[in-house]
């Protein structure tokens, strides 16, 4: 083997050096990268969980104003039907007089 060969050889293994040295560098950028990827579907997730609850509680809220509402609907409708009945029975008696 001659110098020629020893120096092409080093030169190339220099290369090869400096090619992983690039990818270890990319790597631990990706991996960098990668983990403020997955905090932020964290923090995606935590706000879906916080959305889907507010919105459970919101349903809850409208559902119990709504049955709240139709129970003072069914009040003031029987109030209106007793005291109609009550008028027309004092009517009924006043004809009687």
């Amino acid at each position: 083997m001659t110098n020629k060969d020893i120096i092409s050889i080093r030169d190339t293994l220099k290369k090869v050096n400096d090619s992983l040295c690039f990818l270890e560098a990319k790597l631990k950028w990706l991996e960098k990268s990668n983990k403020v990827i997955e905090d932020k579907i964290s923090d995606i997730e935590f706000n879906l969980d916080d959305l889907l609850s507010s919105v459970e509680n919101l349903e809850t809220q409208i559902v119990s104003d709504v049955d709240g509402m139709i129970d003072n609907v069914r009040a003031d409708i029987g109030n209106d039907v007793q005291s109609a009945v009550s008028e027309i029975n004092s009517n009924i008696d006043q004809l009687k007089d």
